[in-house]
């Protein structure tokens, strides 16, 4: 498979991630704060189920990110993002099962997963800065959105630190910026 192949996957599974997480915050928006749904197992169920969906289809996504960065000049980087990036996401679907299993608040294990995810994204940016595979800015924001926020979040809320769309956010731009520069690469 060629690089540009791998970015445009990587991109759509990304893409695909950063869906099912949206899907996962209508659900809880609709049902904490907008009243649109009663709280029933099944609905939780759903919800919670979209932001595992997510997290496996992101780390997916970054697996195959890694090929085509260990074929560009970020060898080294890309492997430390995409087994960062796998570490983070396990701990997201680890968390989110909890959440089904027992709906508690933040727990020891959600802080580690955060700042795991932000580290995780923090280092996918830098690898993207300079590989060819995306727009070199798509890397910068990513780098300095993930190191941004997890200062804000550990030095302004300490006690909560879990707001998963910061997380998707830079995913939705990441895989964006690589099925645009596959898509450039083709023509």
């Amino acid at each position: 498979m060629r690089v540009l192949d791998e970015g445009r996957v990587s991109g759509a599974l990304i893409l695909a991630a950063f869906m099912l997480h949206l899907g996962g915050v209508v659900l809880f928006n609709g049902r904490e704060f907008l009243n649109w749904f009663e709280r029933t197992p099944a609905l939780f169920a759903w919800e919670r189920g979209l932001f595992i969906g997510a997290y496996g289809a992101a780390a997916l996504g970054v697996a195959v990110l890694e090929s085509a960065l260990h074929q560009s000049v970020r060898t080294v980087l890309g492997r430390l993002a995409a087994t960062s990036f796998l570490i983070a996401a396990v701990l997201g679907i680890i968390v989110e099962a909890s959440f089904l299993s027992r709906d508690t608040g933040q727990t020891a294990l959600v802080v580690v997963m955060v700042i795991a995810l932000f580290l995780a994204e923090a280092i996918l940016g830098w690898s993207l800065i300079g590989s060819g595979v995306a727009s070199p800015w798509v890397g910068w924001v990513a780098l300095f959105w993930n190191l941004g926020w997890l200062a804000v979040l550990v030095a302004g809320v300490p006690e909560d630190l879990y707001y998963p769309i910061l997380h998707f956010l830079p995913l939705l731009l990441i895989g964006i910026g690589l099925v645009r520069q596959a898509k450039t690469n083709l023509g």
